[in-house]
């Protein structure tokens, strides 16, 4: 199982992002991070691993090069291979909570 990779979805639930990483064309492997202003702005091509409590997230624009700071640290939430199932239940209940 990977440790991260390319960003290749996120889902926004309350207070977590879940995300979902590939490297190369291996299986796809997802974590929660803690939501926060800098969590909130990851997204599909920019890239995410992670070791023991944190995430470290690298933006990069649309041909794949580098931009803004190196391995933005964030707190990572739980364990690794989180389903995409299972965040979206997650994002669901919170929904119905909020109606």
């Amino acid at each position: 199982m990977s440790v991260g990779g390319k960003v290749i979805e996120t889902i926004d639930i309350e207070n977590r992002v879940w995300i979902n990483t590939q490297e190369n064309s291996s299986e796809s492997c997802a974590i929660f991070v803690e939501r926060t202003s800098q969590s909130l702005c990851i997204s599909e091509g920019d890239s995410v691993w992670w070791q023991g409590s944190y995430a470290y997230w690298t933006p990069k624009n649309r041909q794949g090069k580098r931009v803004g700071p190196v391995e933005v640290r964030l707190k990572r939430i739980g364990f690794s291979g989180v389903s995409r199932k299972t965040a979206v239940l997650q994002k669901n209940n919170h929904e119905q909570k909020t109606i």
